[in-house]
């Protein structure tokens, strides 16, 4: 599959509406070659996924809106749009950011919340831990979740697989088999306009995590607001 060709699509569909107005440009040969030098260094003898580069040298993160209005002492900010249901498309520099933090969150002191087993969907596909640094994060919510790439997927999981993790997510499911996979999935919900922020539900957004585990007949171990 095409992942530039995939992007278009997404970024052709949102054109008609605010969130799609406003995408960054691509990232630089410069900043791709640095998050290569670390990726090479946390994962030795690993690269950056072709797919996931390609994405990024489409656009640099998420499109951006001119954030809230704080009054005139507080500058307003770009504000980046959720992309991928409930999750924004990280730019480059901030891969390093969420790693670090992953980091950090594994060298602390022992916690009975990280040592739970956390299930996955389909079973098996991801190792049940909370973090790993398997993990390769590119999109976040801004709240501790995040969707990755996965270097060690579990026994019934497929290698550089896309999964999510984070702070309240109980369950990691397999939200494509690979990169394109999974941008494929993205395209194809927005044009059957399944995503709910965008097309003017009353919802804030539609978290597929939820619908895709309702259509497996599973608990549903997320809720959100909205």
């Amino acid at each position: 599959m095409d992942v530039k060709s995939t992007f278009s699509r997404l970024i052709s569909l949102l054109a008609p509406y605010p969130v799609g107005t406003s995408f960054p440009p691509p990232a630089t040969d410069a900043e791709l070659q640095q998050l290569e030098q670390f990726v090479g260094s946390r994962y030795p003898g690993s690269t950056i996924p072709p797919a996931l580069a390609a994405m990024w040298r489409v656009t640099n993160g998420s499109p951006l809106a001119p954030g809230k209005d704080w009054g005139p002492l507080i500058p307003r900010k770009p504000d980046p749009q959720r992309l991928f249901y409930s999750y924004m498309f990280m730019p480059v520099r901030e891969v390093v950011e969420q790693c670090q933090a992953l980091d950090t969150i594994l060298a602390l002191p022992s916690d009975p919340y990280l040592d739970d087993a956390v299930p996955s969907f389909p079973d098996g596909a991801v190792r049940n831990e909370q973090y790993s640094r398997a993990w390769l994060p590119f999109a976040y919510d801004g709240c501790g979740g995040c969707v990755a790439v996965d270097a060690a997927p579990g026994p019934a999981g497929v290698l550089g697989q896309v999964i999510n993790y984070g702070r309240d997510d109980r369950a990691h499911f397999q939200l494509g088999a690979s990169v394109e996979a999974f941008l494929e999935r993205v395209v194809n919900d927005y044009e059957h306009k399944r995503m709910h922020e965008v097309f003017g539900d009353e919802m804030l957004y539609i978290d597929r995590l939820l619908t895709m585990q309702q259509e497996q007949g599973g608990r549903v171990w997320f809720t959100y607001g909205g």
